[in-house]
C-alpha cells in the first residue's frame, strides 16, 4: 500500500473522483482549540472528505465526565477540516440523550454531519450522504463496544448497536478439574444487528455511489491480532455492499486487510483525544484499567499529561483513500505521532491538492 494517492510513476498521471481521508478517535479539549492543526493541514484540505470518530461529547453546560468537553472546542474540527463523525460509541451517552443531542446540534452547527446515533433506533442506523466534486459517498456506523442501555430503542435516543455474545466452553473431553485454565472464547454476532447492519448498508447502496461502514469495537488497548468476529463481520459488510471499512476504539493501530477490492482499516487509533483531568481519577478506577489492560492500561503520564495512553499508542496515521468509479482505486496510509501538547499529529509525509 501507499502513503500518498498522487504517488505514480512518471508519465501515469492518476486521478481520482474523490480523495477521502479518515483518523480514529478525536476529541478536543484545549484551551486553543484552533492551534493543533497546522502539520496536517496539507493533508485534511486536500481531502474532500475527511472522516473520524467522536470520542466524547461536546456540551454547552460544566459537565464532570472524563470524555466530555466544552461546545466552544468544537469548532477545531473545523480546522481538521473534518466533514463526518461517527458518534457510535462508548462514550457518546456519557451525559445521556441530552449530551448526545448537545453534540449532534454542536457538530451540525459547524457543518459537520453525525452518524451512528440518534434520537431513536431508525435515526441511528440511517445512512448520513454527503455530495462532493459529484460523487454520493453514504456512511453507515455501528458499535459493538458499549454500556448496557445506551443502544437507541424505538422512541430512545442512543447508539446504532451491533451486538455480540461472549460464550466460554470447555470442548468435549476436557471436562476435568484443572483451576485457573483460561476456557475457549467464542463470539457470537446477535443475528437482528447483523441483518439491521446489512440492510442500512444496502439502503446507502442505493442512494450513494460510495459506501462507507464504519465500526466502534474490539480490545481497546492491547497490542492483538484482529478476533475471527472482526474479520468475519467486516467481510460481512463489504458483501453488503460496502466499499470501505473504517475500525475504532483501538488506541494502538491495527492492520489493514482486502475483500472483495475494498479496504479494512482494522484499526484507526488516536487523532486528537485531549484527556483532561485523568490523573485525578479514583484510585479504585485506575484498579479496575490496570487489571483490564495490564501494563498496557491508561495511566498518567507527565510527559503527555493530555494522552494518558501507552507509549505505543502515540503512534498513529491518516488513511488515505483515492475513489474512482464507485470505488477505492488506491489506499494508504500517512504516518503521524502523538505529540506532547496533546496535539496528535506530526505528518511525515503530505497530500496536496494537485493529487487528482
Amino acid at each position: 500500500m501507499t502513503a500518498r494517492p498522487n504517488d505514480e510513476p512518471r508519465g501515469r498521471p492518476m486521478s481520482y473522483d474523490l480523495i477521502l481521508c479518515a483518523v480514529g478517535d478525536k476529541l478536543i479539549n484545549h484551551d486553543d482549540p484552533l492551534a493543533g492543526f497546522a502539520p496536517s493541514a496539507p493533508i485534511l484540505e486536500a481531502a474532500d472528505i475527511v472522516f473520524a470518530n467522536c470520542e466524547g461529547i461536546y456540551v454547552r453546560e460544566s459537565s464532570p465526565m472524563l470524555l466530555a468537553s466544552d461546545a466552544k472546542n468544537a469548532r477545531g474540527l473545523t480546522m481538521g477540516n473534518v466533514n463526518v463523525m461517527s458518534l457510535a460509541n462508548n462514550h457518546v451517552m456519557d451525559a445521556g440523550a441530552g449530551g448526545l443531542m448537545t453534540t449532534i446540534e454542536v457538530l451540525d452547527d459547524l457543518g459537520i454531519r453525525s452518524v451512528g446515533a440518534g434520537r431513536d433506533l431508525d435515526e441511528a442506523r440511517r445512512p448520513v450522504v454527503l455530495e462532493r466534486r459529484g460523487v454520493r459517498t453514504a456512511f453507515v456506523a455501528a458499535a459493538s463496544t458499549f454500556p448496557a442501555g445506551i443502544e437507541a430503542k424505538r422512541g430512545r435516543a442512543g447508539i446504532n448497536p451491533l451486538r455480540f455474545h461472549n460464550h466460554y466452553y470447555l470442548a468435549e473431553g476436557d471436562l476435568e478439574f484443572n483451576p485457573g485454565v483460561t476456557p475457549e472464547v467464542m463470539v457470537i454476532p446477535w443475528p437482528q444487528d447483523i441483518e439491521a447492519m446489512q440492510a442500512a448498508i444496502h439502503a446507502a447502496r442505493a442512494v450513494a455511489d460510495f459506501v462507507v461502514f464504519s465500526v466502534h469495537w474490539g480490545e481497546p488497548v492491547r497490542p492483538v491480532t484482529v478476533q475471527d468476529f472482526e474479520r468475519e463481520t467486516t467481510r460481512l459488510a463489504v458483501e453488503a455492499g460496502a466499499d470501505l471499512v473504517l475500525c475504532h476504539h483501538h488506541h494502538i493501530v491495527r492492520g489493514v486487510a482486502l475483500h472483495n477490492g475494498a479496504p479494512i482499516f482494522h484499526g484507526l487509533g488516536n487523532y486528537v483525544f485531549h484527556t483532561q483531568g485523568f490523573g485525578a481519577i479514583p484510585p479504585n478506577v485506575k484498579r479496575i484499567l490496570e487489571k483490564q489492560g495490564g501494563e498496557y492500561a491508561p495511566a498518567f503520564y507527565e510527559d503527555y499529561p493530555l494522552f494518558p495512553m501507552h507509549p505505543e499508542s502515540r503512534i498513529t496515521f491518516i488513511a488515505v483513500c483515492g475513489v474512482r468509479d464507485g470505488a477505492v482505486a488506491r489506499c494508504g496510509a500517512i504516518p503521524a505521532m502523538v505529540r506532547p501538547d496533546g496535539w496528535s499529529i506530526r505528518c511525515t509525509s503530505t497530500l496536496t491538492k494537485g493529487a487528482r
